[in-house]
């Protein structure tokens, strides 16, 4: 998404895989890669110790905490708009009654003082989605990431 918006062949581009963020944060720390796209959380030990620097973060507006003074990738002209997201999902028998459950649950822990600490501590978004919104949330998520490996050359187009 980041090269195709900046004109660049995405194809053109060396992308590496790591296990984990933090082996990726290494990597780009020792200079075995020259950029690192991942979540805010894992690098911001390193932002702060001024190890490395933040150039652009892929959410639609800048962040507040650790993330304010950080341009957007659009303030940059690049249009990509991309999150990481966390989410729990059941098994297809569950039922409505326990689906209504588990949202009321899980709204009533995202008012938590706990929860909002690891959102700033980890400079997380609140984005608490109902289970129709996820719904439409997995549907897009599924036809960009379809779109953008087939980009990539790794599965074929239609």
């Amino acid at each position: 998404m980041l090269a195709k918006s900046a004109g660049i062949d995405p194809k053109a581009l060396k992308t590496v895989i790591f296990n984990s963020g933090n082996a990726a944060a290494t990597a780009m720390l020792g200079g075995h890669v020259d950029v690192l796209v991942g979540t805010p959380g894992t690098i911001l030990p390193h932002i702060t110790s001024g190890k490395a620097r933040a150039l652009g973060i892929s959410s639609r507006e800048r962040q507040p905490g650790a993330y304010a003074q950080t341009p957007t990738l659009r303030e940059h002209g690049i249009d990509a708009v991309y999150y990481s997201w966390r989410g729990f999902l059941g098994p297809r028998s569950i039922t409505p009654a326990q689906v209504a459950f588990w949202e009321q649950a899980f709204a009533k822990v995202v008012e938590a003082d706990e929860w909002k600490q690891d959102l700033e501590k980890n400079a997380w978004n609140e984005d608490f989605r109902g289970s129709a919104e996820t719904r439409k949330h997995l549907d897009a998520e599924y036809k960009l990431l379809s779109t953008m490996l087939v980009d990539l050359g790794v599965v074929a187009g239609k």
